[in-house]
């Protein structure tokens, strides 16, 4: 029945027609996983010398878990448009980029790479959960394909295939 829709957890609040995945259905090809942050990656995405979580090879600007952020190939996107006076504040109200870590200016002087590189952050970080679990392959990609954009060479494994 896939991810979303597996057996229901005793209590209805999982799987069945409920569309939120039991971590029981993963591990059925994961292995002992006990979180969906756990599952491992297929390579070292963000070039840090180990191969970690799809979670933390993706990275995000804020953990949700630990409040901190700015790891991972997301942390490496924030400061690369960080490097070209581009911040990013994903609690913003209809902006989200701004010219300093004030977060008070709007920022305007965009390029063609740097709005890319920008709305894939913002778009990968609005997705949530599913930056690296769905198509953790996609997300390193395109982070990746940004850090290239602005002028930033990825340390990391590339994804195999092509996904545009």
């Amino acid at each position: 029945m896939g991810c979303h829709m597996g057996g229901a957890s005793p209590n209805g609040l999982e799987g069945g027609h409920t569309w939120r995945p039991r971590i029981e259905t993963c591990q059925k090809c994961h292995g002992s996983v006990t979180n969906f942050q756990d599952i491992l990656a297929s390579a070292d995405w963000d070039g840090n010398g180990k191969v970690e979580s799809a979670f933390l090879e993706i990275g995000a600007v804020i953990d949700p878990v630990a409040g901190t952020g700015n790891f991972g190939l997301m942390g490496q996107l924030r400061q690369a448009l960080a490097a070209k006076g581009i911040f990013y504040n994903p609690n913003g109200s209809g902006t989200y980029f701004f010219t300093s870590e004030a977060f008070t200016t709007s920022f305007t002087n965009w390029t063609t790479n740097t709005l890319t590189a920008a709305f894939n952050l913002s778009f990968l970080y609005k997705a949530g959960d599913c930056r690296y679990v769905h198509n953790p392959f996609y997300s390193a990609q395109i982070l990746q394909d940004s850090l290239r954009a602005l002028g930033v060479t990825p340390t990391g494994v590339r994804p195999t295939g092509d996904r545009n």
